[in-house]
């Protein structure tokens, strides 16, 4: 199959909608039908800011996360319809990829 790797870029302690923004979008991915999506916490990253962002031993707060899906070309429009639709401000990478099941 062909489609789409979607990639978002957070820090652990962006919140929408009352919620962690990664765990958000894992949610709302899972709510439209997506079936592949996986979360990574990193140790350091550079945010959109110019500034490093990065996990110590006293605050996980600015720990960048990434999430990481892969769909086909209609889910992945409708996911991110969706996520402007409910006013979500996050960075991404769209990548086209073929995909599959062995």
């Amino acid at each position: 199959m062909d489609g789409y790797q979607l990639t978002f870029y957070t820090q652990q302690d962006r919140q929408h909608e009352g919620r962690g923004v990664a765990q958000w979008v894992m949610d709302e991915a899972l709510k439209l039908g997506v079936r592949g999506a996986t979360m990574n916490a990193s140790v350091e990253g550079i945010g959109h800011d110019g500034k490093s962002h990065m996990v110590n031993m006293f605050d996980l707060s600015e720990q960048p996360i990434q999430v990481t899906i892969v769909a086909e070309a209609q889910a992945c429009d409708a996911l991110l319809e969706h996520f402007k639709d409910r006013g979500l401000n996050l960075f991404y990478t769209r990548m086209p990829v073929s995909f599959g099941y062995l």
